[in-house]
This record gives C-alpha cells, sequence and structure tokens, in this order.
C-alpha cells in the first residue's frame, strides 16, 4: 500500500509537475490561435488538480496545511461576496480559480525537495521562453500582422505579431502579456547566470527577453524591469554580517548605478531595434503597412499613451465609487464590469474595458471590499516579509530565495496598472502565486533549520 502511495504522489498526484503542467497551459492559452483549444483542456487540468486535493485529503486528512489560513480565509470571504452578488457559473468558477491560486499553487512545495524543484522550475521556464522569445522577435521584425478574434474572451481582436502602432505583440498576441512573459524570463535567465547554470545560453536568453519587452513598448513592464534590479541589487548587496553607514552608502551607490545601467540597456536596444528593422528591408515592412524604419518610429504615438493612461485613472476613480458604495463585501468579481461601468463618467473607457480596472488592488477592493483587500494582501505580505527576514540575516544570501522576493515584487508592482495576479487564467497568476509558495515554504524550512 505505502508503494503504491508512493508511486501516486510521484507520478499521477505530483503537485509540483501538476502546477508547472497548468503554467505550461497557461502560457499557450496566452496564444491566440491555441486559446480556445487550451480554454477546454484547462477544465480537464481542473479536474486533475480537484482530484489531486481529494487524494490528499484522503491519504493525510489534512490537505491543508496551517500555512494556507490567510489564502482559506480570502477564498472564503471571496466565495461569500460572490454569493452575495448572485448565484452565476462565473461567480463559482472565479472562487474555483482562487481557491486553486492562493491554497494549491502555493502548496505544490509542500514535501518537495525545495531547491532542487526551483532548478527544475526555472529551467524549464527559460527554455520555453526562449523559445516564445525567439518566435515573437521573428515575428516582429519580419512585420508579421495577423488578427485573431479567439471567441474566448468577449470575442475580442488579437494581435499576432507586429501591432500597427509598432509595438511587439509576439506570439502571445498582446504587448502586457509578452512584456510581462519576458520579465519573467529575464529574471530567471540573470539568476542561472548568478549560479553559473548554461551562463552563455543564458545572457543570450535575457539579451533576447530584454528585447523583447522594450519592443513590445509596455510602460508597466519597464516599470517591472526597474522594481526587479532594484530589489535584487538590493539584497544582494545589503551588509548581512556588519550594517554601517559607509556599507549602507556601497548598497545605495550600487543600487544607483544598477538602474542607470538598466535604463541605458533600455535605451541602447531601443536603436538595435531601428538597425534590424533597416537590415530587415523596407519590402518586408510595407506587408505591415509600416514605413521605411527610422529612429524613433516604431515607438507608440504619444497620444495613444496619453490615452492609455487617461483610461486608467477614469477605471480607478469609477473603482474608487465603487468601493464607496459597497465597502464591506464589494459587489462580487462577477458583478465588477456591470458596478464599474454605472459608476463611469468618461469617453476613455467603454463597457468592455469596465471589466478590468487595470490595477489588482482597486479590482479586489471592488470585488470583496475593504475586508477582501486586506485579506488578499496578507497572503502576499506574510509570505514576503518571511522571505525578506531570511534574507536579510548574517550568512550569506539564498540567491533562490531572492531571485522569487525580486518577481513577486517586480509583478506586484506591475499590477498597480494591470489585474493579472488573481481569478486570471494567463500564466502571470499561475508562476506569482507559484513563487509566493516557494517564499512562504522556503521561509518555513529556515526557521525550522534555525530553530533545530
Amino acid at each position: 500500500m505505502k508503494d503504491t502511495c508512493a508511486f501516486l504522489e510521484k507520478t499521477v498526484f505530483n503537485r509540483f509537475w501538476i502546477g508547472m503542467i497548468f503554467f505550461v497551459a497557461a502560457v499557450a492559452y496566452c496564444c491566440a490561435p491555441l486559446m480556445g483549444a487550451v480554454d477546454r483542456l484547462t477544465n480537464v487540468l481542473l479536474a486533475w488538480i480537484a482530484a489531486c486535493m481529494v487524494y490528499d485529503f484522503i491519504r493525510t486528512r489534512q490537505p491543508f496545511s496551517r500555512d494556507h489560513v490567510l489564502a482559506l480565509a480570502f477564498t472564503a470571504w471571496f466565495a461569500l461576496c460572490a454569493l452575495l452578488g448572485g448565484i452565476t457559473a462565473v461567480a463559482a468558477k472565479t472562487v474555483v480559480y482562487v481557491l486553486i491560486q492562493t491554497v494549491f499553487l502555493v502548496g505544490i512545495w509542500r514535501g518537495q525537495d525545495r531547491k532542487a524543484r526551483f532548478e527544475q522550475m526555472t529551467s524549464l521556464i527559460t527554455v520555453l521562453g526562449f523559445a516564445v522569445n525567439v518566435a515573437s522577435l521573428c515575428l516582429y521584425f519580419l512585420g508579421v500582422h495577423r488578427t485573431y478574434t479567439n471567441g474566448v474572451i468577449d470575442n475580442t481582436d488579437m494581435i499576432l505579431g507586429l501591432h500597427r502602432n509598432g509595438s511587439l505583440y509576439g506570439l502571445l498576441c498582446n504587448s502586457n502579456w509578452t512584456g510581462f512573459f519576458a520579465l519573467l524570463v529575464f529574471g530567471l535567465a540573470m539568476y542561472r547566470v548568478v549560479t553559473n547554470r548554461g551562463r552563455v545560453f543564458q545572457i543570450i536568453n535575457a539579451l533576447l527577453a530584454a528585447a523583447v519587452l522594450v519592443n513590445t513598448n509596455s510602460r508597466g513592464s519597464l516599470m517591472g524591469l526597474y522594481v526587479m534590479t532594484a530589489a535584487a541589487v538590493f539584497l544582494l548587496a545589503f551588509p548581512r554580517d556588519r550594517v554601517s553607514a559607509r556599507a549602507l552608502l556601497r548598497t545605495g551607490g550600487a543600487l544607483c548605478l544598477a538602474v542607470l545601467v538598466v535604463f541605458s540597456a533600455t535605451f541602447a536596444l531601443r536603436q538595435v531595434r531601428t538597425g534590424t528593422f533597416w537590415l530587415v528591408g523596407q519590402a518586408v515592412h510595407q506587408q505591415a503597412d509600416r514605413p521605411s524604419a527610422r529612429p524613433g518610429q516604431f515607438d507608440r504615438d504619444s497620444t495613444e499613451q496619453q490615452s492609455s493612461t487617461q483610461a486608467r485613472l477614469d477605471l480607478w476613480r469609477a473603482g474608487g465609487r465603487v468601493v464607496a458604495q459597497h465597502p464591506v463585501t464589494g459587489v462580487g468579481y462577477q458583478n465588477i464590469q456591470s458596478a464599474v461601468w454605472e459608476q463611469n463618467d468618461s469617453d476613455q473607457v467603454d463597457f468592455r474595458l469596465a471589466v478590468n480596472t487595470h490595477n489588482i488592488f482597486v479590482q479586489m477592493a471592488v470585488a470583496t471590499g475593504v475586508v477582501g483587500l486586506l485579506l488578499f494582501l496578507a497572503c502576499i505580505a506574510w509570505p514576503l516579509l518571511g522571505a525578506l527576514r531570511t534574507l536579510l540575516r548574517p550568512g550569506a544570501p539564498d540567491l533562490q530565495l531572492i531571485a522569487a522576493v525580486s518577481l513577486v515584487l517586480c509583478f506586484a508592482a506591475v499590477n498597480m496598472v494591470e489585474a493579472d495576479i488573481a481569478v486570471s487564467r494567463n500564466f502571470m497568476s499561475t508562476i506569482f502565486w507559484v513563487l509566493v509558495g516557494f517564499l512562504q515554504f522556503a521561509a518555513a524550512g529556515e526557521k525550522e533549520r534555525a530553530a533545530s
């Protein structure tokens, strides 16, 4: 019996690899030609995850450890708010997604060799990222522009390759999704460079990811890059053994220098972009209705950028009005679009945009009220603070933990202007909660070792 259970836990009910399969499916979901098929496949994966959780309950009688208390409290509150907002299929599905993200994905590290699994995860993501980024850059520089009506997300048109405004949409059919994936690949590739794992390949991989990120013209992605760089450099340079004014000054200098280097590198990559378009040739780009390449032409039009910024500000204001009217329980996740649209007074926002407030914290407050927002923040802040306490102790820095903390802070910063780390089928919400789980269980493991 024990041998059978051990075999099942290593194969059919291996939480870690189920989580990784779920992540790969979430990346494939962001590719418009695959979105419909992956949407149907996701239902199979959800059933697999449910079976894994049931098996865990039968085997241990404790499918949820005490580390999941905050996540379960948030899920219960989220479900209550959705119930008060009206019982619908959408409401039920969002509750399932919250449970999977904050409990199952966070818990895939439980009982695992975390260091070895982290290496396997980074290897998988960087190899997958290399393939996706190469394909995206090829589509972009060849001037491919193809529109798909995906039939999954409100029949929204999605662009494959090069957008008419000059932004790289790439293989993932959305400049933000492509930029966020490039951020993830860049961060993990740099981690593998620092730890001397496939250094030459990973340097090339990081450069490709940076090129993709810059060409998306996604300001949120660039902000995430600066936050990730600042967090990683600070945690690496922080004087753990002896804190002094001189040591802190050196840390501050390293931080400023790193941000300056990243800023200069992004500027240089923009010039490389223009030169590459020249090399590919004017004839190819005319297929995408683009003029011959000249410096600056591939940046988004300033009027379009201002319009995008104004739409976000209007959505936040409308979301704030909704929260003011429903401060305790919000309106339920399934009612965000109608509630925000009702409070909208701007011509920059149409009904389709009202479903996403483009700020995860506003989004959670609208859906679950102030109580739900505080529980959501606690689910992120508690493991993050535990990881930071571990990292700031005297001794050699844990590079895996630094990489995970930097990416979590990066994605949290990006979601100040997006809402993609909760109740979402795209890869960002999947990998975000996987990384939060790594912080939670790694910090707990360090505490246990220190106590012993």
